[in-house]
């Protein structure tokens, strides 16, 4: 318990403040006060969470690595928004070619006397490996 105290109470050094600001610049995800505490225990440093976030420098580089990680994920929900509406666009411009197609059907049914009844039914299905192919007449 003894030696726990002494480590608690040693103060922070340069060294150490690059150490947890190199620490916090590795996050590839929003680091928490919680995560960088860990990581820099696992060095060696046996500082507190209270401790890390006094530090102006720690301070600074925590708050710039969250900002630049909601930069980025900003962005990226920027672009995946853009790829969604060309990727409607282009469903839209689809949806209305088979409209047009199906309209076209109808009024070709129309022509020939074609109840849309008959267009709406099920088609029968045709086991093609079973049949032969139609000869032509």
């Amino acid at each position: 318990m003894t030696k726990e105290v002494k480590l608690r109470s040693r103060r922070m050094t340069d060294g150490d403040i690059a150490t947890v600001v190199g620490i916090i610049s590795a996050f590839r995800k929003k680091p928490t006060w919680a995560d960088v505490e860990k990581r820099a225990r696992k060095q060696g440093l046996p500082f507190s969470q209270e401790a890390l976030r006094r530090k102006p420098e720690i301070q600074v580089s925590y708050n710039n690595k969250v900002e630049s990680l909601l930069a980025k994920e900003t962005e990226a929900q920027e672009a995946l928004a853009e790829a969604d509406s060309e990727m409607f666009a282009d469903l839209r411009a689809q949806i209305l070619e088979l409209r047009i197609a199906i309209e076209t059907v109808y009024a070709n049914a129309a022509e020939l006397g074609v109840p849309i009844e008959d267009l709406n039914r099920p088609l029968k299905y045709v086991d093609h490996e079973r049949t032969e192919p139609r000869r032509p007449k």
